[in-house]
């Protein structure tokens, strides 16, 4: 699993704790006694909470996150990993801050669809409101859409050995 061998890369302490984490999900009272149950609940979401962030803290506290992971990931791997972006926010986030890290910026729209205010004193910003449609940005060029569509090979070619 993509997550998995973040934390096995990672040389921060804290990462033993995503195996504790496991345990704790599936069995909450592992080693103690547990006399409400509602504490029974609470240790197994803060270990659920732990699994899926873990791998996103310690990503983030490498220094070159992308040359420390250089060829830890298989094209299965990743392309999972992408996919379950989808249905993830834990992996989202990730996958958000990965592409952050190298450096794929995401079409934004039209700078030029922006509302600019002058410091001119006779320009009223009020007038603004009678506007009969707002602006609409446009769509961004087709080669950075095609760029940012498939993160698997952004990923796919940034981890490569």
């Amino acid at each position: 699993m993509f997550e998995e061998k973040i934390v096995k890369a990672s040389k921060e302490k804290i990462a033993k704790l995503y195996g504790a984490a496991m345990i704790a999900e599936k069995k909450p009272d592992t080693g103690i006694t547990v006399n409400k149950k509602s504490a029974y609940y609470i240790i197994r979401d803060c270990a659920r909470i732990t699994i899926k962030y873990i791998p996103l803290f310690l990503y983030g506290k490498m220094k070159n996150p992308i040359a420390e992971l250089k060829g830890a990931f298989t094209d299965k791997e990743i392309r999972d990993f992408v996919k379950q972006a989808d249905d993830s926010m834990s992996s989202k986030q990730l996958l958000n801050l990965i592409l952050v890290d190298i450096n794929v910026k995401i079409p934004t729209a039209d700078k030029s669809s922006v509302v600019k205010f002058d410091d001119d004193a006779e320009y009223d910003p009020y007038s603004e409101y009678g506007m009969d449609e707002p602006p609409t940005p446009s769509a961004p060029a087709q080669d950075d859409y095609n760029k940012w569509k498939d993160a698997s090979n952004i990923l796919i070619e940034a981890f490569k050995k």
